[in-house]
């Protein structure tokens, strides 16, 4: 396996925010009358906020008005800045600033490649920055399980996609990955990437035979 870059999911592989992600969905969903199952969150990773508020009208079958659901995502997104406004290094996932640290040391690109809006002040309080040659911009591109946010970092590297290694946590996102024709590193359960692990620890461990 030639890799020439890393790519990194953010919430799930970089810090833990997903939970933060759906506790603000239920709560606004909850101001609708809308009481969303845990059982959903899994489908809510990963994925754009336009996506995620489609899903939760598509479950609760209701119709909301494009301003209705645009005050739905302004109030997630706020509520959701409100619960990760305290995050520090304390919350970087295993394994996180050990697999960064050894990208830099073998010259491995390293990007970002997350749906949220929120990435970058997220990983300025994780104070974790600095690692990424490419932050790419949700807004620019298709939200997975398209691949263009992918192959948007792979170009802005200037690596071929066959030797990029991305690290996801959510089934769109590994869905994407392998559109884009790169490996796919799945962080968790129950995902169909070429690899799975329970974090970036045991990923780092397998990794290091390949460089």
């Amino acid at each position: 396996m030639e890799i020439d870059a890393f790519l990194f999911d953010l919430d799930g592989v970089i810090t833990d925010s997903s939970t933060a992600h759906f506790k603000a969905w239920k709560a606004v969903a909850n101001s609708y009358g809308i009481d969303l199952p845990d059982s959903l969150e899994v489908s809510l990773k990963g994925i754009s906020r336009r996506n995620s508020v489609e899903k939760i009208v598509q479950y609760a079958n209701i119709d909301l008005s494009e301003d209705a659901k645009q005050a739905f995502m302004d109030t997630k997104n706020a509520m959701y800045q409100d619960l990760v406004a305290e995050y520090n290094p304390d919350n970087l996932l295993p394994g996180v600033q050990t697999i960064l640290e050894f990208a830099r040391a073998h010259s491995i690109k390293i990007g970002l490649v997350s749906a949220s809006k929120n990435a970058v002040p997220l990983i300025e309080a994780l104070k974790i920055k600095a690692f990424f040659d490419v932050i790419v911009d949700p807004a620019k591109h298709p939200s997975k399980p398209a691949p263009d946010l992918f192959l948007a970092a792979a170009k802005r590297l200037g690596v071929a996609p066959e030797n990029c290694v991305a690290f996801e946590d959510a089934i769109a996102g590994v869905q994407a990955i392998k559109a884009a024709g790169m490996t796919a590193i799945g962080i968790g359960e129950r995902l169909d990437a070429d690899y799975v692990f329970a974090d970036l620890t045991a990923a780092h461990a397998m990794l290091e035979t390949h460089v």
